[in-house]
This record gives structure tokens, sequence and C-alpha cells, in this order.
């Protein structure tokens, strides 16, 4: 009799990398996260979009989250790092809910970098 293979395949955009999975949707509540002085613009060519990107740490320094969104033009995504940078320094964003896409290490930054596709803002006026 052939033996029964017991494992349970798993998607691998669904694989949980430290705390993080891929796919998952969370709250990020920014009084727990430092702004860290890296914010970014990139074009996609093949997408023909802008993808505009602006990192926080914990306050330990153990991980790096980089909350992405993206935009038809170059004054749209800098407008985004802009509101997310300025709200942070202000008190006024105090959350970011979001996607997490991606989960990578890098030389320049302790511990994992999680990537995060931001969906809501959360601020008060």
């Amino acid at each position: 009799m052939p033996k029964k293979d017991s494992t349970k395949k798993i998607p691998l955009d669904y694989l949980p990398i430290g705390r993080h999975m891929i796919g998952e949707k969370r709250n990020y509540n920014l009084d727990e996260y430092d702004l860290y002085a890296v914010g970014t613009i990139e074009y996609e060519q093949e997408k023909s979009r802008f993808q505009a990107r602006i990192g926080f740490q914990d306050s330990h320094g153990t991980e790096t989250i980089f909350f992405n969104s993206y935009h038809q033009n170059f004054n749209d995504a800098q407008s985004a790092i802009n509101f997310v940078k300025e709200g942070k320094e202000s008190g006024k964003l105090y959350n970011i809910f979001g996607e997490t896409t991606d989960v990578h290490t890098s030389p320049s930054f302790p511990g994992p970098i999680i990537e995060v596709l931001a969906l809501i803002y959360s601020f008060n006026h």
C-alpha cells in the first residue's frame, strides 16, 4: 500500500516570514515606528506608473517598513511621500493600514525589510 503524503501545500505568497506574512493585511500604529530618512520614487516603465516608498523603523531598530503607493505622475508620488512624512512629524497621521507585498533583507538595514502597499491612512485634522 502506498504511503499517503500528509504534508499540506501552502502557496508561496502566503508563507510566514518572521512576524509578517505576504498577503497579510494589518494596521501599523505609527507611534511604534520612527521615520527613517529614506523616501524614493521609482518609475515602473512596464506599468507606466510611479512607485512612492517611505521608510520607518520600529523603536527597537529590528525591522524596517516601507509603505508603498502607486501614482500616474511624479508630483502625486512626491505628494504621497510628503503627506506621510509631514503627517508623522506633526502627529496627525497615526496609523496606516496596508498589505504586506514582500519581505526581504539588505546589508544596509538590520533585520527584515517589509514592503507594504498602503491602503488606508488614518489621521486627525
